[in-house]
């Protein structure tokens, strides 16, 4: 994340007065697939949009990184960015997309070279989503927070354990974590991607598991009166 948070502060060392938008948002399927999104955007009356293409040398990533800049009303202000989108088929890849995120060879690293990165681990059928919290920045972000809309966001497939997120969407199973909380306490996200079997499913009436379970027990009443029905006919017979 050293890359993405580089870039903002930068943003906004120059443009302190103005109005920043930005996400990072990770899916993650149970089969280890997903993407990666990351934008951020200001306000145009306060940042020449050509300026904010050069930041970050986002442009000179792999070409499987899709890069394009963006433009979009929110609260009445007009916001001119740009967007990172990537694709992955496994928890390795992800891990490099995320390693290639966080690091630049242009960011001076004080701590022995080791930068703060998102992680993924599997155990068996658990998942770990890491971030440690990023002490050693927090004095310099503390001083721009007030004026950062900047939140991380991650869904997954999978039953989630547990979290620590500022947010979190059961219905989505989306935990989310605005900028100060991601940067003192990190993120910690366990997921199992192959939950076991829940009572409770099926007594929730919007769930998946209880249209499956009406649908089926209808398709059995079904069958079982077509059964009847075909016993009386050949009795009557």
């Amino acid at each position: 994340m050293k890359k993405i948070r580089y870039l903002i502060l930068v943003v906004l060392v120059g443009f302190l007065t103005g109005c920043m938008d930005a996400s990072f948002d990770i899916n993650l399927n149970n089969d280890g697939s997903g993407h990666v999104m990351f934008q951020m955007a200001l306000d145009e009356e306060f940042f020449d949009d050509e300026d904010l293409i050069e930041f970050g040398d986002f442009h000179d990533l792999p070409d499987n990184y899709e890069v394009e800049t963006i433009n979009y009303e929110k609260d009445g202000s007009n916001y001119f960015g740009i967007k990172v989108r990537v694709s992955f088929d496994s928890l390795e890849e992800f891990n490099e997309i995320m390693h290639e995120l966080s690091s630049d060879d242009k960011i001076n690293v004080d701590d022995g070279g080791v930068v703060p990165t998102i992680t993924a681990t599997k155990d068996g059928d658990i998942v770990t989503i890491d971030l440690p919290a990023d002490n050693d920045s927090n004095e310099e972000f503390d001083m721009f927070a007030p004026y950062i809309n900047y939140n991380t966001s991650i869904k997954v497939e999978g039953e989630v354990i547990s979290q620590n997120a500022s947010n979190y969407d059961e219905e989505t199973k989306t935990a989310t974590w605005n900028f100060e909380d991601m940067a003192k306490s990190g993120i910690n996200l366990v997921y199992n991607t192959k939950p076991g079997f829940n009572f409770n499913d099926i007594l929730d009436t919007n769930s998946k598991e209880f249209k499956l379970t009406t649908l089926g027990l209808l398709w059995g009443g079904i069958i079982v009166l077509l059964m009847l029905v075909i016993k009386k006919v050949s009795l009557s017979k």
